[in-house]
């Protein structure tokens, strides 16, 4: 959606992950480009210009909304690995990502159906993470869930800006493992409500 009159160059972008539209505004050096299917590659959104040649649009130096740390927050849906009516023994949680910056991590683990409740949970500190911290490689990080015999999980992440923060790009998600046991037998419910 480049034109070369117009003041306000952008693109419109419709997310069908969260069903809303925005309107991205670019400044567009190399004259008229077209998007790369707005394709990011390690946080940098990439064009591709009218003459063929390509560059990434980057952010910046500064990843904070203002002067407010913007969070990574994700949160699994209810997994249920044995079915809707069957036990599972959850053991381990394991986040595999990236630490652009400095930053604290937290996973909470619920079982059972039960958000009120946190089953399980591991907070580090920027200076914990520090020793595995790495833009070239990915790190690892494991909860132990200990969830003997529950229905299912719902993993939560989400990290925090540290004391002394610079820049506000914390941790890249690139994946999560769930280590699980299905159990035998079904879901066992009270004689009053079986027929």
């Amino acid at each position: 959606m480049y034109s070369p009159a117009a003041v306000n160059n952008g693109i419109l972008v419709y997310n069908y992950q969260i069903d809303q539209w925005s309107f991205d505004k670019a400044a567009f050096p190399q004259g008229p480009a077209y998007f790369w299917g707005g394709a990011c590659y390690l946080g940098a959104l990439g064009v591709l210009s009218a003459s063929a040649a390509s560059w990434c649009l980057d952010a910046g130096s500064s990843y904070y909304d203002g002067t407010t740390w913007i969070t990574l927050d994700a949160t699994t849906t209810w997994i249920q690995p044995a079915g809707s009516q069957a036990y599972n023994r959850f053991r381990n949680c394991e986040f595999l990502g990236r630490s652009v910056a400095a930053h604290n991590l937290t996973i909470e683990a619920y079982t059972d159906f039960d958000e009120a409740t946190i089953k399980g949970t591991g907070t580090w500190t920027a200076a914990q993470l520090a020793p595995i911290a790495s833009t070239s490689w990915p790190a690892q990080v494991k909860l132990q869930i200990g969830s003997q015999k529950t229905q299912s999980v719902k993993i939560r992440i989400y990290d925090a800006a540290p004391i002394g923060a610079t820049t506000g790009e914390g941790p890249q998600l690139i994946g999560l493992a769930i280590e699980v046991l299905p159990l035998g037998g079904a879901t066992r419910l009270p004689a009053t409500r079986k027929r």
